[in-house]
């Protein structure tokens, strides 16, 4: 397959060699461009200098980057040397980006970083521009994950909610502390429903405090605020240690996740809600159709082999998982 700007996998996130330029590592060569601050895609090394959006410039310092940012408006393009680059709206979490470089002979290359193109409540709407490469993540990259309307997951999540505390229950949502977790607290702040939130959460929604996002009765949890009748929204790493002991808990796991059934038991969850950060399968293809590239590099998904032979075929492109490349592998957070 060609490959006129170079694209490989690196341990952690990518290096571009036509021009030379990195996304979410700082590890290879030059410039290094952060799409978004969670932890699989922050700086290995925070003393290092980094590219971000303003928002995600801010949850960065805020996870301990102590490293110059350079921040970058969406839609402001930078120079470099015979290439330039800018940012577009990702609509995966607050300030995610995607990056669209472009060089001095008209060839584009965009890399989505993790994305979706559903509306979210807490996150910038996603932008696309045509480019010849493509470069994207395919989490939910089969035909079986087709998210739900999420205006229907949200409803449930609120009435379950609603009958969990009339009931002298304690309604308590899974979701991860950055991205997830504040879609579920301005769903139940939308609803009036109080909330007890994680400290690690917390800590990262006073930042989308500063970007204007609101979250109704919600206050930070303490073994005093945990008598009171609230709904929860922790982290899942956590729940064994804060609910297992808790007769009145119950779980709802929100997550495109929560597709799959088997997932119920390994949460102990009464509810399941497919709510994602990630495009689903056919927002994908949505995705190739509006970019409308030449070549397709699928990465970080269960079967991105399988994604990438059949987008090629569907759309009569170069296509080629570009993890079927990487030269060290790790573990995806």
């Amino acid at each position: 397959m060609e490959n006129p700007f170079g694209i490989r996998s690196l341990a952690r996130g990518f290096q571009v060699a036509t021009p030379e330029v990195q996304f979410d590592t700082v590890n290879g060569r030059g410039p290094a461009i952060i799409s978004h601050a969670h932890a699989d895609h922050v700086a290995e090394n925070p003393k290092k200098p980094v590219f971000a959006s303003p928002p995600t410039a801010d949850l960065l310092r805020a996870r301990g980057h102590v490293g110059d940012i350079e921040k970058l408006e969406f839609g402001q393009w930078r120079n470099f040397d015979g290439w330039r680059l800018k940012l577009l709206p990702a609509g995966h979490i607050l300030g995610s980006a995607q990056v669209l470089v472009e060089r001095a002979d008209g060839l584009r290359l965009l890399y989505t970083g993790d994305m979706k193109t559903r509306r979210g409540r807490t996150c910038e709407m996603a932008e696309f521009e045509p480019a010849d490469d493509l470069l994207t993540e395919c989490t939910f990259g089969m035909p079986i994950f087709r998210f739900p309307p999420e205006e229907e997951v949200a409803a449930t999540m609120v009435e379950w909610a609603r009958t969990c505390i009339a009931d002298g229950l304690i309604p308590v949502f899974l979701g991860y502390s950055l991205g997830k977790g504040q879609e579920i607290m301005s769903i139940l702040a939308e609803a009036g429903i109080p909330m007890l939130v994680h400290s690690s959460m917390w800590h990262v929604t006073e930042v989308y405090k500063r970007w204007g996002y609101s979250f109704g009765q919600a206050v930070r949890y303490s073994i005093v605020s945990r008598g009171e009748k609230r709904a929860w929204v922790i982290p899942p790493h956590v729940r064994a240690n804060m609910t297992d002991r808790v007769t009145r808990a119950r779980i709802c796991y929100v997550s495109g996740w929560a597709l799959m059934e088997s997932r119920r038991e390994s949460y102990r969850a009464s509810l399941m809600a497919p709510i994602s950060d990630h495009a689903d399968y056919y927002e994908l293809i949505d995705v190739i159709e509006r970019v409308a590239p030449k070549r397709l590099w699928p990465v970080h998904g269960p079967r991105a082999d399988l994604f990438a032979a059949e987008m090629g075929a569907r759309f009569n492109i170069q296509s080629i998982a570009l993890d079927m490349l990487v030269e060290e592998k790790q573990p995806r957070e």
